[in-house]
């Protein structure tokens, strides 16, 4: 574990976030997602623990779909790519969301090629807000080429914007085998949030099963610059996972993306507002 994090934080990325640094110009930039980093739902991420109370647009339609904009009606494309790892296949995801004040919709589709093995998958969601109250509902499915009925999601997330307070659940594969997410989240002048999510095993495997202990946090370096980390713990495996992203915002309307979630695995992406 601890070669994995001297890894997680080797010179290489320390350049990357060096060289974006420096790029990073005087701008006042307004972009409407503001310190939200879209982190890649990719290699893991996308149909494994997440964080979702502060969720990219694009993968909200999956993980959490009653994640809306607060002030803005938009509309978000997103690429992203990891590429192989050995025997491992190589992963791409696309998305597109688009939201107002009170209702969002999003789809999208994430797959794999690899020499053993390929998939296809896709999801679609919705999301509706009335006051401080937002709700979700989302259907996944990540094998679209065999006989799978896929999965559907429901999701609450109430905001208290006088106290910048979050609180979250989700409930997972309602359809199937239930599994609960609960979350807290907290946001501090647009520049940083922290949350911690616990997401508990499914029900058919709950006693003695394994629940997956969530913190992220994302924050501005600069008004171009947005760093995202998360660290998912295994209570029964006793496993830590890192992730670690950097999302560069070349204008107020699009942005590149670089990830990279333990143990080595790579994403690159792109998102674009419309």
């Amino acid at each position: 574990m601890k070669r994995n994090y001297n890894y997680f934080l080797s010179g290489s990325f320390r350049v990357v976030l060096l060289v974006l640094f420096l790029l990073t110009n005087s701008i006042a930039f307004t972009k409407p997602f503001g310190i939200l980093p879209n982190p890649i739902p990719v290699n893991g991420n996308f149909l494994g623990p997440v964080s979702f109370i502060f969720p990219g647009l694009p993968s909200a339609a999956c993980v959490n779909a009653s994640t809306l904009p607060n002030n803005e009606s938009l509309t978000s494309l997103q690429l992203a790519y990891s590429p192989t790892r050995g025997e491992e296949p190589q992963n791409f995801y696309t998305g597109v969301a688009t939201a107002s004040r009170s209702f969002g919709f999003g789809f999208g589709y994430f797959g794999s090629i690899g020499e053993k093995k390929s998939t296809d998958g896709g999801f679609v969601g919705f999301g509706f807000k009335s006051n401080d109250s937002q709700y979700g509902l989302t259907y996944k499915n990540d094998n679209l080429t065999g006989n799978s009925i896929g999965e559907f999601d429901i999701s609450y997330l109430y905001t208290d914007l006088r106290e910048g307070l979050s609180y979250g659940g989700i409930l997972h594969s309602i359809n199937k085998t239930p599994q609960l997410g609960l979350g807290l989240g907290y946001v501090y002048d647009k520049t940083f949030n922290i949350e911690s999510n616990v997401l508990t095993p499914k029900a058919n495997q709950f006693s003695g099963g394994d629940f997956t202990l969530i913190a992220a946090s994302n924050f501005s370096i600069s008004q171009q610059i947005i760093l995202h980390l998360q660290i998912n713990y295994s209570t029964k495996k006793s496993h830590i996972e890192p992730t670690m992203a950097v999302n560069y915002w070349l204008s107020d309307f699009t942005n590149v993306i670089l990830q990279f979630t333990s143990p080595q695995i790579w994403s690159f992406g792109f998102s674009l507002i419309l």
